[in-house]
């Protein structure tokens, strides 16, 4: 259960925000990652994460699906305000996306 794991005395410094919080992230080196069209980008939502307009000359804008799977068993806080609408929580599974997708009728 990582996501119980209690947060490291940085991660804690980190969370308070403010001061601090600004002055970590301009000590922290940015990592880039070039995603082209249909690539995915998977990641532990505990790390700290960020994007960026696109940066090309003319670049068109983009459009981003963001997944998020959880145990269904799992009542711990999540450490971050979902994204989900209310009214879709609880409503579908990885099981009940792949029978949509090999659904012969859309």
């Amino acid at each position: 259960k990582t996501h119980n794991t209690p947060k490291s005395p940085v991660r804690r410094k980190f969370d308070m925000g403010g001061d601090t919080k600004a002055e970590m992230l301009q000590k922290v080196k940015p990592q880039y990652t070039m995603l082209k069209a249909g690539d995915a980008a998977v990641f532990d939502m505990r790390i700290l994460h960020a994007g960026l307009a696109n940066q090309l000359e003319g670049g068109a804008n983009r459009y981003l699906m963001a997944v998020t799977f959880r145990n269904t068993n799992a009542k711990e806080s999540l450490g971050h305000k979902p994204n989900l609408r209310p009214g879709y929580a609880g409503q579908f599974t990885l099981g009940t996306f792949q029978q949509e997708l090999a659904s012969a009728s859309p």
